[in-house]
């Protein structure tokens, strides 16, 4: 691999990464109507996918060709990494995903077992296992102590159970078998895991919640700027009140259209997350606007911009009671 590249993007020649849309600038992409690297792949070819939830990763098809890979900050001389991530909080060893359960001595599943798989008679079995990692390796937010067999949909994070400032290592799991190629194949794209990040090159982070997070995104079929709040379901398991709640607001939202009402342009969803694809609003929160407003005295609007702001409020507030 000519060192020219970035070290994130480095791999084995024998593995079969794709360069996601993401990780292009995304006004290369705004003439293209169709996702050049589209994951939805026969499954003849591939026995997992993982799609990352950062714009500067690859996507992660592993094909049948080989039984596992193994991830980790090591270089491939002498971990014998698949795949390299630089961040700190990835151990040089850190965790390894097989095809099948495999053994002690390094059996897998009977060839007749994987082949039935490979011709979609069942879900290939997708185990995930923790290679004594420091930071540890996260299932929807639980930690892995041991292998652990992967769903239609989970989120596996690297290093920490969400995201941290300058650390966010996360891909989501799209199966290949039958539950996952027709959801890729047949079904609205609202339901195919991961189809969010095809669409937008996700960016900074803007705000944070318990729930939920929201980033500045670009949309790469038109360049257009978007915000993106990815309300992650794992985060709020068993309360079902709290997901009734995000439910209602996209009902809510889906109907809204004023102009001082920040309009909910799309959504996506999957076993794992909730994603509305927002109008981005420059400017940034309504205090910090205030408290930051240059003024002589100390800070604070002059009496006719507060005014103008309170009838914009009162408008929006009025058009929302009036519409249920």
């Amino acid at each position: 691999m000519p060192e020219s590249q970035p070290l994130s993007q480095r791999y084995n020649d024998e593995y079969a990464f794709e360069p996601t849309q993401l990780s292009q600038p995304y006004f290369s992409q705004t003439q293209n109507s169709t996702f050049a690297n589209s994951q939805v792949e026969p499954r003849r070819k591939y026995w997992a996918i993982f799609i990352p939830t950062q714009s500067d990763r690859e996507i992660l098809k592993i094909p049948w060709n080989k039984s596992s890979i193994q991830l980790g900050r090591g270089p491939r001389v002498l971990s014998k990494n698949d795949v390299i991530l630089p961040e700190k909080r990835i151990s040089n060893i850190h965790c390894k995903i097989t095809l099948g359960m495999q053994g002690p001595n390094g059996s897998g599943s009977s060839s007749i077992t994987i082949q039935s798989w490979k011709e979609g008679e069942s879900e290939p079995e997708v185990w995930l296992e923790d290679l004594k990692s420091s930071n540890g390796t996260f299932i929807n937010g639980t930690r892995v102590t041991s292998r652990r067999m992967l769903q239609h949909g989970d989120e596996v994070s690297l290093g920490h159970s969400g995201t941290l400032d300058n650390h966010d290592v996360r891909y989501i799991f799209r199966s290949v078998g039958s539950k996952g190629a027709k959801m890729g194949q047949g079904s609205s794209k609202h339901d195919m895991v991961g189809a969010v990040y095809e669409r937008y090159q996700v960016l900074d982070r803007l705000g944070k919640g318990t729930f939920a997070e929201v980033r500045k995104a670009v949309d790469v079929e038109t360049g257009d700027l978007r915000a993106i709040k990815q309300i992650i379901k794992h985060r709020f398991a068993g309360n079902d009140k709290t997901l009734a709640l995000f439910q209602r607001e996209i009902e809510i939202s889906k109907t809204l259209e004023h102009d001082n009402i920040c309009r909910l342009l799309d959504y996506y969803e999957d076993p794992q997350h909730i994603c509305l694809v927002l109008e981005y609003i420059d400017g940034g929160d309504l205090l910090d606007y205030i408290m930051n407003w240059p003024n002589e005295t100390g800070g604070g609007l002059p009496e006719e911009h507060a005014m103008e702001l309170s009838a914009q409020i009162c408008s929006a507030m009025e058009y929302t009671v009036s519409s249920f």
